[in-house]
C-alpha cells in the first residue's frame, strides 16, 4: 500500500483522500474523456491496486459535446 500511495501522491492528476481499510478514496481530475479513460487504466495496472471503481463523473459542457460527438 506504501508504493501505490506513493505514486498517487507523485500524481498531478489526483488527490488522496481517506483510507478505508484497503480502499483508498481519490479525486482525479483531467481534461478529457480519453485522459479520464488512461488514468483509470494506469490506476488498474498499479502494483498493489486490486480494484477501481467510479463513484461519479462530472462532464464539463464541451467535454460532453466531445463524448456525444464521439458517440455518431
Amino acid at each position: 500500500m506504501i508504493r501505490v500511495t506513493s505514486a498517487l501522491e507523485l500524481d498531478r492528476r489526483v488527490t488522496l483522500g481517506e483510507r478505508f481499510g484497503l480502499r483508498r478514496a481519490i479525486v482525479a481530475q483531467t481534461s478529457s474523456v480519453g485522459e479520464d479513460r488512461a488514468l483509470f487504466e494506469e490506476l488498474r495496472a498499479l502494483p498493489g491496486v486490486l480494484n477501481v471503481d467510479v463513484a461519479y463523473v462530472h462532464l464539463d459542457d464541451e467535454q460532453q459535446r466531445s463524448v456525444c460527438d464521439a458517440e455518431r
